[in-house]
């Protein structure tokens, strides 16, 4: 059992999930990190195949995709990407997929994208996790086992590769938020006192709880309860996402606050007086990575807003019923939008939204 995840592993993977684990949190986000993951997790249920795929968007008007097996398998897949039926699948229902537990993956439809794929390397199994920030998709995690003859994945071996991929997913999304300035930092000792703090976080302090003093544990209040029960389960609690980060919320106001090590890779030390973990004020528009924060929209295609707020739902993987729910229209409604949509930017299918234009007709998106 991990955290609050009852899962059945050896010694042996329960000690490759944590090394890990502690990667994610201690690690630099980059190429290096993914890859390293990747191996790991690999050993752990002996899978030789990963990818992590993100999506082009504003900001970068290629998808990128990182493999372990890159030379023979990315122009393979980039050949074939639209025909990928499983990434179609995490587009419509947002929910991680499994080849082999996929009821139509052997329909002739599906069988170019297959083969191309067996071509280049055999695999047995693969399972795709969406990686999302907020409620926004942004790609997909995908492991894989290689051998036409190689065992499936096992609901056991799924349920280790859903719980790695979201922390995953987790450390990806933090790495999104810029390095904090000086007045966003402060340092606590293991009690929760302030062993120093920036300008900004003593301003946060003292409009959420009420106190400027370095002491805070005198301070009787509900939200700063919150804020300590929050720090001590980032340094004694199971790892469990979100676990790093507390949101407190005065007047309408929401402060954002993450904790972290107080420099990669150190210990905590209960010592009072001595800084155990760094707690940064995270700027609103960081804190809040999700859908409104819609690349596509800020292009040269004339949306109109309901265009904008169907292809938020869009890429928040809703069906057209729930994203006529949402707006209080009629299904059909929805679909008129959409086809606006499609004639406005020149792409057919949801995919082909949620992948991005092509180079060719992206106008500054």
């Amino acid at each position: 059992m991990i955290g609050s995840t009852l899962m059945y592993v050896s010694t042996i993977k329960l000690a490759i999930i944590r090394k890990i684990l502690v990667a994610l949190y201690t690690s630099a986000f980059d190429e290096g990190l993914i890859l390293r993951v990747a191996h790991d997790l690999g050993m752990a249920l002996e899978a030789h195949y990963f990818g992590f795929f993100l999506f082009s968007h504003a900001r970068c008007d290629h998808p990128i995709f990182l493999t372990n097996n890159p030379a023979e398998f990315i122009p393979v897949y980039t050949s074939v990407v639209q025909e990928d039926f499983l990434t179609k699948s995490i587009v419509h229902s947002g929910t991680s997929c499994v080849l082999k537990r996929m009821s139509d993956f052997n329909q002739p439809e599906n069988r170019n994208f297959i083969r191309a794929v067996q071509d280049s390397r055999p695999i047995s199994d693969v399972a795709y996790f969406p990686i999302r920030t907020g409620a926004t998709l942004r790609g997909y995690i995908a492991l894989a086992r290689a051998g036409l003859r190689n065992r499936d994945f096992s609901d056991d071996d799924l349920d280790v590769f859903w719980f790695v991929a979201s922390f995953l997913n987790d450390a990806f999304e933090r790495s999104l938020v810029l390095p904090p300035s000086d007045e966003d930092t402060g340092y606590l000792d293991y009690a929760g006192n302030i062993v120093y703090a920036g300008d900004h976080v003593k301003t946060a302090f003292d409009e959420l709880f009420g106190v400027t003093r370095a002491r805070l544990g005198s301070a009787m209040h509900h939200r700063w309860s919150q804020f300590l029960t929050s720090y001590s389960t980032y340094l004694y609690g199971p790892f469990r996402l979100g676990m790093d980060t507390v949101r407190l919320e005065k007047s309408g106001r929401e402060y954002s606050f993450r904790f972290s090590p107080v420099k990669p890779g150190s210990l905590y030390i209960e010592q009072k007086g001595v800084p155990c973990a760094a707690v940064r004020l995270l700027p609103m528009k960081q804190a809040r990575i999700d859908g409104a924060q819609l690349e596509l929209c800020q292009g040269n295609y004339a949306f109109t807003p309901r265009e904008r707020e169907v292809i938020r739902g869009i890429l928040q993987c809703k069906s057209n019923k729930a994203i006529a729910c949402d707006l209080r229209v009629e299904e059909t409604t929805i679909k008129r939008y959409t086809h606006n949509i499609y004639e406005k930017t020149g792409l057919k299918t949801r995919v082909e939204l949620v992948l991005g234009l092509p180079a060719s007709e992206k106008d500054q998106l």
